[in-house]
């Protein structure tokens, strides 16, 4: 926090088809959770973006962190909305007056106000150009100066939400480093939270933290993607005085991991299981075992297979098989996926079609399959 006047102690999907065709196998592209790898971590990092001081945003690049991070960076935008009009002059700027802790010369994004009532606030909102895994930032500074007769005092409100790729809302788990996660307060720190604050909500609290400290930092998490954040600064939440005095935060650099493409791979398999027509239909009689020929009445299996290879579930997975003119269909089944959506399921021939007039066709629509997870559709059929 920073005021001219004394400072005293105080009380956050995926999607595809796949067409198989006796054997033919197409990958699927999805969406997967990145930094797995090195080269998928990002990291909006303010002292190589700079900021002209007083503007009310920008785009800027987050640039790849890890030792294969040669790629593109990741734009970000970051608009500045509310009472901006109640900035200090000069501000918001990217300075080192904030550090966190991390030493001289670290820099942040210093947002100073003077708020001209408690109904007053300022929102900090970035944008991602396509959903981002893991994203986090420390709020530093946020702390708390009690009214007294030669100051008007201050208490830093700062509420964070995310939203997701659906429009959904996205909460982050906030915490500081001088107390566990459940615990309200440290008499190290300036910070506040619990009830009767929302979970996303922090407020400065038992004193006004030094600048170069790291006694107001807040470490915001989010666990689930999300497109965009809104950091809402107020002096509104339990104020010490109608009128607040001057007061700042300051925003760290930002660090997510990028949301890529997975591969999903579909294989196609298929066995004889039995030289005669008897139970062809029933997945649960016993294979007979040793068959070999492809004869009339033969029972042959079609297996296709399909993996998330990704790190994030595959979501409104679909896929499709025409069976042979040679063939009578028999039965079909699924195994491994899970229900997306009311559509959910196969949708087969009546078992002992002739498939010799086409429409032999086996689908299945609105799956899912989780990350690392493997589904599959089993058909059975005779030969004509």
């Amino acid at each position: 926090m920073r005021s001219s006047e004394r400072r005293a102690a105080g009380p956050a999907m995926a999607a595809g088809v796949i067409a198989l065709l006796l054997g033919l196998a197409l990958p699927l592209a999805a969406r997967a959770q990145a930094c797995a790898a090195a080269g998928d971590a990002l990291r909006l990092d303010w002292s190589e973006t700079g900021w002209t001081a007083g503007s009310k945003g920008g785009t800027y690049t987050a640039g790849r962190t890890g030792a294969s991070g040669d790629g593109t960076g990741e734009a970000v935008t970051v608009t500045l909305s509310g009472a901006t009009n109640r900035f200090e002059k000069g501000y918001p700027a990217v300075s080192s007056e904030f550090t966190g802790g991390r030493g001289s010369g670290h820099e942040s994004l210093a947002l100073q106000v003077d708020f001209g009532s408690n109904q007053q606030s300022v929102t900090v909102r970035l944008d991602f150009a396509s959903p981002v895994d893991g994203l986090s930032f420390e709020i530093l500074d946020v702390d708390y100066l009690p009214y007294q007769r030669v100051q008007r005092g201050f208490r830093d409100g700062v509420t964070v939400t995310g939203v997701t790729e659906d429009g959904g809302t996205a909460l982050p788990a906030l915490r500081s480093p001088y107390f566990p996660a459940g615990q309200t307060t440290s008499d190290r720190a300036t910070v506040y939270f619990g009830a009767p604050l929302a979970a996303n909500q922090v407020v400065g609290y038992g004193g006004d933290a030094a600048p170069g400290t790291d006694e107001g930092n807040v470490t915001v998490r989010f666990g689930q993607p999300v497109t965009s954040v809104r950091i809402e600064y107020t002096n509104g939440l339990y104020a010490p005085s109608p009128n607040p005095q001057r007061q700042a935060i300051a925003l760290s650099d930002i660090e997510f991991c990028a949301v890529r493409p997975a591969n999903l791979e579909a294989t196609k398999t298929q066995a004889v299981i039995s030289e005669t027509p008897q139970a062809c239909g029933d997945f649960d009689a016993p294979a007979p075992g040793g068959a070999e020929l492809t004869i009339p009445g033969a029972c042959i299996e079609y297996r296709i297979r399909v993996t998330n290879t990704g790190t994030r579930p595959a979501d409104d997975v679909s896929l499709a098989d025409e069976l042979d003119g040679s063939l009578v269909f028999r039965a079909a089944r699924i195994l491994g996926f899970e229900a997306d959506g009311p559509g959910f399921g196969l949708t087969t021939p009546v078992s002992g079609q002739d498939c010799a007039g086409g429409g032999c066709r086996v689908s299945l629509a609105d799956a899912a399959l989780p990350a690392g997870a493997t589904g599959e559709v089993v058909i059975r059929a005779t030969v004509r």
